[in-house]
């Protein structure tokens, strides 16, 4: 097998065994003593399982704190990529389960086409699109609608419901990624689109490293630019009963200052009750849902989640990722997103609702694909 960056398999010539890399990554310590014992043994990095490799959640928490300048984030994503060459996703890892997320994402189903509709649309330029994501339409159809009401406040905006192919590509499918990828520049270029607002920030990411010269803003950059949304009596009362929370970050995040900063500046004009973990902003660490960890070891993904959960003293922990929402609670302490704590008029916390089942997020997402179907509609009248 020949590696497809170098060769990611021989010892790690500037390691220096310092552990840095491991005080905050359960997997290195479920797996190694010391990175150089892992990568002196080659045999189990490349066994066909794979499970070394595919337990790494891709965060580069171990980059950022190495102080060498070793980067053992992109030599498991390069493992990753040829054992997938070699044998293809290991059918151990949650494979039926990914396929039928990622199918789906892209299903007439649960997904819009906007270079399908382009032709009726050709009239009518588009500037902005919002992308929901998966996790967000999963959790509460309501939150979507919420946010694009607010957008087209300012502007009009269309709505696409897609997949970014995220968990394809963390997972070191990287040639099933490209054709996600194309279908999702298809889209955007049907509509001449030159912006897309984003609620997720693997979406992010992923935009931003794969279609050059598109505009990609999070909704928390948004509300700046544009304004934050005004709070009614009910919501300032969410808020105003709400508990201390621990802000979390989500590791792809880690290299975003401008969002890093736009979710503090919101949280401090809304007047949000909030302390710092001692590990956050680039520091940050994964809160164990990373590379669809769960699917690979739910073991290590729990024991990511506790050791993060319990990083702070704090009883609640509010971020903005809806997967580090359910992660944080896995470990232990009640979790809400922020655009909860904007946009809903019952404290997440109070009401008690449980996190929707497997069934119920398809449904929430069929859910808002037909309305999204209908608001495009609306919108194109």
């Amino acid at each position: 097998m020949k590696p497809s960056n170098g060769n990611p398999y021989r010892p790690l010539d500037k390691c220096i065994d310092c552990k840095r890399c491991m005080q905050n990554c359960p997997m290195l310590l479920r797996h190694c003593d010391k990175p150089t014992d892992l990568f002196n043994q080659p045999d189990r990095l490349t066994a066909d399982d794979g499970i070394v490799a595919f337990s790494c959640t891709l965060c580069g928490y171990c980059d950022q704190v190495c102080p060498t300048g070793v980067s053992l984030k992109s030599r498991f994503f390069d493992i990753k990529q040829d054992l997938i060459n070699k044998n293809g996703y290991p059918k151990a890892f949650g494979k039926r389960a990914l396929d039928f997320h990622q199918t789906n994402g892209f299903s007439a189903t649960f997904a819009t086409n906007l270079s399908a509709d382009a032709p009726q649309n050709t009239t009518r330029p588009v500037r902005r699109v919002f992308f929901p994501g998966c996790n967000i339409s999963a959790g509460s159809p309501s939150l979507v609608q919420s946010v694009y009401d607010y957008l087209n406040e300012y502007e009009p905006t269309e709505v696409l419901m897609k997949c970014c192919g995220s968990p394809t590509y963390t997972t070191g499918q990287k040639h099933a990624h490209g054709q996600m990828n194309a279908s999702l520049v298809a889209d955007f270029e049907a509509l001449g689109v030159e912006e897309v607002v984003v609620l997720c920030m693997n979406c992010r990411n992923r935009f931003l490293e794969h279609i050059p010269g598109l505009v990609v803003k999070t909704i928390w950059e948004v509300m700046l630019e544009d304004g934050l949304p005004p709070l009614t009596l009910a919501q300032r009362h969410v808020i105003d009963q709400s508990p201390v929370f621990a802000l979390h970050d989500p590791c792809p995040t880690r290299h975003a200052p401008g969002v890093l900063d736009a979710v503090r500046t919101i949280i401090h004009r809304y007047d949000i009750p909030m302390e710092e973990f001692q590990l956050n902003r680039t520091m940050t660490v994964c809160c164990g849902s990373g590379a669809m960890l769960p699917l690979v070891d739910m073991e290590t993904a729990k024991s990511h989640m506790k050791a993060r959960a319990n990083q702070t003293k704090s009883k609640n922990i509010l971020t903005y990722c809806g997967e580090c929402v359910q992660s944080m609670e896995v470990g232990g302490k009640p979790s809400v997103h922020l655009l909860d704590l904007i946009f809903s008029e019952r404290s997440p916390l109070l009401v008690g609702t449980p996190n929707p089942t497997a069934l119920q997020r398809w449904w929430n997402r069929f859910l808002v694909k037909r309305w999204v179907d209908k608001a495009r509609k609306k919108l194109s009248l």
